[in-house]
């Protein structure tokens, strides 16, 4: 029979890793529906819908009673979703800086992320998780700084400050005596999901906003057509 868990807490987390899930995945969704490149769209859906799956793995983790051996393996099948999923942000970011570099950056980020999950599997060490994603979300929020550099895309900006936010929530989820109400209650789980709900929403305005730019990303058909260099159109 299937159960949840007591701790009112964790049942909190369950709940926000959930609507997190939901989140990212509309997203993902709202990326391929207002892209006219669908290669551009591919690269930046691939991340949200791996980060999807992470969140949802976190809710059954969180949220339901269950043998400690499922809840490892559960364990390790969300660090795999979440180190991915930072990866190709950071890839589909370099596709926008340069979109010739876009398919190297996918091999090298997923061997990162490959390294990451060793690592943590290894040390079995939260910080671990948290450095990875500062790592990832400092290089996103640098391509992006390039790409409004060179383009003046605003939506390069609300980009950079959903990683910000992000790296931020990482640090908030290592205050392990974090805990409060606000009609349930919550820890620093909880409160790290607050956060990044924040920054889920400036990642995902940012990247729809790019979708619907007239400036192509990766693999775009007038380069394909036309030869024409990265840097006369890169964005």
């Amino acid at each position: 029979m299937i159960q949840f868990v007591e701790s009112a807490t964790e049942r909190t987390t369950a709940a926000t890793d959930l609507i997190l899930a939901v989140e990212f995945l509309l997203f993902a969704i709202f990326f391929i529906k207002s892209a006219s490149d669908n290669k551009r769209a591919a690269a930046w859906s691939i991340p949200f819908l791996l980060l999807a799956g992470a969140f949802l793995i976190g809710a059954i983790a969180h949220g339901f009673q269950m043998p400690e051996k499922t809840n490892m393996q559960l364990w390790l099948l969300l660090a795999g979703c979440s180190a991915f999923g930072l990866a190709h942000l950071v890839s589909a970011s370099v596709g926008e800086w340069k979109p010739a570099w876009y398919k190297k950056s996918v091999i090298g980020m997923s061997l990162a992320a490959i390294i990451f999950v060793g690592t943590t599997v290894k040390f079995s060490s939260f910080t671990v998780y948290v450095v990875f994603i500062l790592i990832t979300m400092a290089l996103v929020s640098w391509l992006n700084a390039i790409c409004f550099e060179k383009s003046g895309n605003k939506k390069h900006l609300l980009i950079i400050f959903g990683a910000v936010i992000t790296a931020t929530a990482s640090l908030v989820q290592l205050i392990k005596s974090i805990h409060f109400t606000i009609i349930w209650e919550f820890d620093y789980n909880g409160a790290f999901h607050l956060i990044q709900m924040l920054a889920g929403i400036f990642l995902g305005l940012g990247i729809t906003g790019l979708m619907k730019s007239a400036c192509s990303g990766i693999h775009t058909t007038e380069r394909e057509n036309n030869d024409i260099s990265n840097e006369e159109i890169d964005c």
